[in-house]
């Protein structure tokens, strides 16, 4: 018997889940209770003497003793290790003991266990229900983090947990709270979960009568009849729905049986209320117009009970006789017939008050007082008489009065005829009417325009001009609004920028005068691709909405992707977060966050020392999106204002390297020459990981703040996000685990890594927490992303796909780089300059000058720069001049300079489809090196530029305004030069510490148009005229004769590095753009 449980317990061994490093409690009892059945957890035992050592003389007993003792020592060791994840089992593997690893875990996880307490404490006390969903499956979600924390040795009573699930219940079930919490009977977890699953349904079942009835309940109607007294009277013979005049009654003394539209008895079918066409027939007036908004069952509050809204009551009901400002007897035997066919009796009615939740008061007259009812009850149908419009919108009663455009006052639905057509006898002209969002073209009315020019504008028609007959249109192009009556509508299509002028447009437009209005655009609400939460405001700020139209017939339109999509602005602070129309996605990314501090033992609580000041910190958020400009993930980040640190007391050194673009490049370079595997991971929350040497503080941060701990802060273990030293933290110790791993520096940069195996080499390339990994086998890349899981939290990204906002593709021919959607972007930000299209980056016939006068947006100049500078970095280096040019004068800009960078946007706007090519040939560096001589007017200064090129494309350059005045073209060509051998020879530095290079480097080949500068290079003879740039010669002609760089010419018409020092014409700019490998994907 004993050996079939061990048999069972072995083969449920292989189903246990295995410890990854997460609810260490559950699976240390999960183990606990294996090695017990199977009677060897003694060896787990600290207080377990050690087996004596073997003597001749032992005894059959001790030797079986001693042999029983090390196979369940093995057994044993056996099973923890099983029961462990890979990475875990790897770490372990090597640890004799099975006591020693089951200390070295309890040591480890039950100490990272007490920092997930406060989480799971606080994540119970946040925890909300909401309608939107289901209420069993939430309250199980609750019931999940009370587990978590049972297994953490905290225990919830169950009372507690009761009080917390109906005092969590959503605002909807507030009745049904104040019902439970003043009962005197307790519930048990059981009892209440079935007690709220009937209220659930019987909730369900009540929404699903009303939307088969037409949105309508069971109606309470007033009778007065001739019948006995008594609410139970069944005497339904002369029983009425309506409280009518006793004529009316006598007109029912003959009618016998049923109703033929409602089945109840006392009225004709033709009278009967549940008619399509009934109009009611009671009046009740309501003296002040009033407009609220009503929530939840209750909606509308009173001075001492709350009122129900009732779409279905003829007349206004209430049991508190107190809330009367006037009121009369009853006459004669009133009741009101319930909606359970009950009776009650009316002894009254009168005038009474009731203030709305927005404060406003409203007067209702005719109330009914009737002792025997529940509830206070408000008429819906005598609220829609005057006018005020009810409408149901997530959760909420919307009341308002207002009207339709025609359609207002009809005064008999089956007349479907508008009052302007009853009173006037003819039809009204809705021809004025267009389809809102259809392609307009409107008369353009500009007195300078030539005969060439457009005469029409391209516009979408948004509305009508409010002092006028005009319609206002939306112009396609500067996005402006216009008012114009000369205007030419297609209703049929949508508009759209790409869609061609019909050439009948404005050949019939009559000349009016237009009037532009230069204002921002009010778009309408879009429609969101997945169906919304209701979480947070229902208000939505509509200045973060915009919208796009595209062409087609209208039948089209809806068998193509939504045409409508959101753009909401990054929340600022937490509150706007949690007020987002996507909190539950903020709210998801900011519980992410706390997970990797918590896991990562980022701080620990304690009181402030005296004379110390903390820090504060705050969320940040951000929604990050694929290069096609979707959204691929909402991050929060918890940032520390590192601003506040002194420096000397909370941080001494900041400096962290990052890897050169330059160096990226030159990796894709090489991996098309070489045939490279290029795999991408990304750390998560990388500056967690960095180790703290200085004491700094920092309150808690908002929405976390433990209950009882207020008056406590945070003393940082690990660096955060923000602080002065986060980046040199997690760079050293990054550092510190790669190079442990067999890695070595690159000695020209630093955040390069390479490591040689015995049959494969393997490159890491670090940019803060990106990385890339090449090799040329998979195995260095599957041992590489291995070895980084198991030392850092890492997210596998596979093949790299993009790297810095730059999308990586692989062909046959070897790897491209391109930033389309970034320049999209970026075009799309200025669209509202006027930009014409242009086939260069500079015009070379333009001299730009220092601005002397008044400054022209200054700002929005220098992010321009700012953002055409980052394209120019990484893979446009056809338009470095033009942005280096542009760059001088960003201090004070004028209309001159904004014409400019509007060029440079045309172009790229043209060519944003270029990538940066290369391919296996050729596989050395060749250099081009050029000047301008005094290119720069006003300070006389020479420009420089240069570039590198490998694989077919290139991988380094510049264009640099010199420093000195040159007197001669030869010596601003050698100025350049200079520069140029100090690029190539950090290149070959970097080359020579590449596994896949470094035996095959050679000498950096540097072309160059001046035969006069060569001359010099080469020549030690010296005279006048060039002896004042003897150092930077001699350095050069050193590079030369060491055969680290050789010098050779070029004409200027192939010389790749002449777009960097001055405008080229079109042909010219294709040409160099070529060689540089800047081609068209095919």
């Amino acid at each position: 018997m004993e050996g079939e449980t061990i048999k069972i317990m072995n083969q449920d061994l292989v189903r246990l889940d295995r410890f990854d490093g997460s609810n260490f409690t559950r699976w240390q009892d999960k183990v606990r209770f294996l090695l017990t059945a199977l009677k060897i957890f003694y060896i787990l035992d600290p207080t377990l003497a050690p087996l004596p050592e073997p003597k001749e003389n032992d005894t059959p007993q001790v030797v079986a003793a001693r042999k029983k003792r090390e196979e369940d020592e093995l057994i044993c060791r056996g099973h923890i290790l099983n029961a462990l994840s890979d990475r875990l089992y790897d770490l372990y593997t090597n640890t004799n003991s099975a006591r020693e690893i089951w200390e070295a875990l309890e040591n480890k996880y039950k100490a990272e266990e007490e920092g997930t307490k406060k989480f799971l404490i606080s994540q119970y006390i946040d925890f909300k229900f909401f309608d939107e969903k289901p209420l069993l499956p939430q309250i199980h979600e609750l019931q999940v983090i009370v587990n978590k924390l049972k297994v953490l040795k905290i225990e919830l009573p169950e009372a507690f947990q009761v009080g917390a699930i109906v005092a969590k219940l959503p605002s909807s079930w507030k009745g049904y709270r104040k019902r439970i919490l003043h009962k005197s009977e307790d519930y048990s977890l059981e009892e209440i979960q079935k007690h709220l699953r009937i209220e659930e349904e019987s909730r369900s079942r009540d929404k699903m009568v009303e939307e088969s009835n037409g949105g309508t309940n069971k109606a309470n109607a007033i009778s007065k009849a001739n019948h006995p007294r008594g609410k139970n009277n069944n005497n339904k013979k002369n029983s009425g729905n309506y409280m009518s005049p006793k004529k009316n009654q006598e007109q029912f003394k003959g009618k016998k049986g049923p109703c033929f539209v409602c089945g109840k008895p006392g009225h004709y079918a033709r009278e009967c209320r549940f008619r399509k066409d009934q109009k009611g027939a009671v009046v009740n007036a309501i003296d002040e117009e009033i407009i609220a908004t009503l929530s939840d069952v209750c909606v509308v509050q009173g001075k001492v009970q709350g009122w129900w809204y009732d779409t279905c009551a003829k007349v206004h009901v209430t049991y508190d006789k107190s809330l009367f400002k006037t009121f009369e007897d009853a006459k004669g035997n009133q009741e009101v017939q319930m909606g359970n066919e009950g009776k009650s009796k009316v002894l009254g009615k009168g005038t009474i008050e009731v203030v709305f939740t927005s404060g406003k008061k409203v007067t209702l007259t005719n109330v009914l007082y009737v002792p025997d009812m529940n509830k206070n009850l408000v008429s819906g149908d005598l609220l829609g008489k005057p006018g005020i419009k009810a409408v149901f919108e997530s959760g909420k009663l919307i009341l308002s009065k207002s009207g339709n455009f025609v359609g207002k006052g009809i005064p008999m639905k089956k007349n479907e005829i508008s009052p302007y057509e009853l009173w006037k006898g003819r039809k009204p002209n809705i021809g004025y009417f267009k389809v809102w969002g259809c392609l307009a073209y409107c008369k353009k009315t500009d007195p300078n325009k030539t005969k060439l020019s457009p005469r029409v504008i391209k516009c979408a028609f948004v509305g009508y001009a409010s002092n006028s007959k005009a319609y206002r249109l939306l112009d396609l192009e500067s996005n402006v609004i216009i008012e114009s009556r000369e205007v030419e509508f297609f209703e049929n299509l949508l508009s759209d920028s790409n869609s061609q002028v019909p050439t009948s447009v404005g050949e019939s437009l009559e000349e009016t005068p237009s009037k532009v209005i230069e204002q921002p655009i009010v778009p309408r609400k879009s429609q969101r691709a997945r169906k919304e939460k209701v979480l947070g405001s229902d208000e939505i700020d509509s200045q973060r909405i915009s919208f796009y139209l595209v062409e087609g017939n209208r039948e089209d339109i809806i068998r193509k992707i939504p045409i409508v999509l959101q753009i909401e602005e990054d929340p600022k602070t937490y509150k706007e977060a949690m007020a987002s129309r996507d909190v539950a996605f903020w709210k998801e990314a900011i519980n992410d966050e706390m997970d990797s501090i918590m896991s990562n033992q980022t701080w620990e609580l304690v009181d402030l020392p005296p004379g110390s000041k903390p820090i504060g910190c705050k969320w940040v958020f951000r929604r990050k999106y694929h290069t096609d400009g979707m959204i691929q993930t909402f991050k929060a980040r918890l940032v520390a204002k590192g601003f506040k640190q002194r420096e000397g007391i909370d941080y001494f050194d900041t400096y962290a390297p990052v890897a050169r673009t330059t160096s990226i490049r030159i990796l894709f370079a090489l991996a098309s020459i070489h045939n490279l595997f290029v795999h991408q991971m990304d750390v998560k929350t990388a500056f967690l990981n960095g180790d703290l040497n200085e004491e700094v503080y920092m309150e808690q941060p908002e929405g976390f703040v433990l209950p009882g701990n207020e008056n406590k802060v945070c003393k940082l273990v690990k660096s955060l996000y923000g602080l002065k030293q986060a980046p040199k933290q997690w760079h050293e110790k990054f550092d510190h685990a790669i190079l442990s791993n067999g890695f070595r520096h690159n000695n020209a940069d630093k955040c390069l890594y390479s490591k040689t195996c015995d049959d494969y080499m393997i490159i890491v390339c670090l940019y803060v927490d990106d990385m890339l990994i090449l090799s040329d086998d998979m195995r260095g890349i599957i041992e590489t992303k291995k070895f980084l899981s198991s030392t850092f939290k890492m997210k596998d990204l596979g093949e790299v796909d993009t790297i810095l906002g730059i999308k990586v593709k692989r062909n046959s021919g070897g790897y491209a780089l391109n930033q389309t959607h970034y320049i999209e972007k970026v075009v799309s930000k200025f669209s509202h300059l006027k930009i014409k299209d242009a086939n260069t980056p500079f015009d070379s016939s333009i001299k730009l000058e220092k601005n002397d006068g008044r400054s022209v947006a200054q700002l929005e100049y220098a992010s321009a720069i700012g953002s055409l500078m980052y394209a120019a970095q990484c893979t446009r280096a056809d338009i470095s001049f033009a942005v280096s040019k542009l760059s001088r004068f960003t201090s004070n800009p004028s209309v001159e300079h904004w014409k400019a960078i509007g060029r440079v946007l045309s172009y790229l706007r043209n060519t944003k489809e270029l990538s940066l090519q290369y391919s296996k040939f050729p596989a050395i560096i060749e250099g081009y090196s050029d000047a301008s001589w005094i290119s720069s007017v006003g300070d006389n200064l020479s420009t420089t530029g240069w570039v590198f090129t490998l694989g077919g494309g290139a991988v380094s350059w510049g264009s640099k305004k010199q420093t000195c005045i040159s007197h001669s073209t030869m010596e601003a060509e050698f100025i350049a030069l200079a520069a140029t051998r100090k690029e190539a020879e950090w290149l070959r530095d970097l080359m020579m510490d590449i596994p896949f290079t470094a035996n095959n480097v050679s000498t950096v080949s540097i072309h160059c148009d001046s035969q006069a500068t060569l001359a010099r290079a080469y020549s030690g003879v010296y005279n006048g005229k060039s002896r004042h740039i003897s150092i930077r010669h001699e350095y050069v002609r050193q590079l030369i004769q060491n055969g680290i760089i050789s010098i050779s010419f070029v004409r200027s018409s192939g010389n790749l590095a002449d777009p960097f020092t001055k405008p080229l014409t079109r042909d010219l700019v294709r040409i160099t753009s070529r060689g540089m490998g800047l081609k068209l994907l095919k």
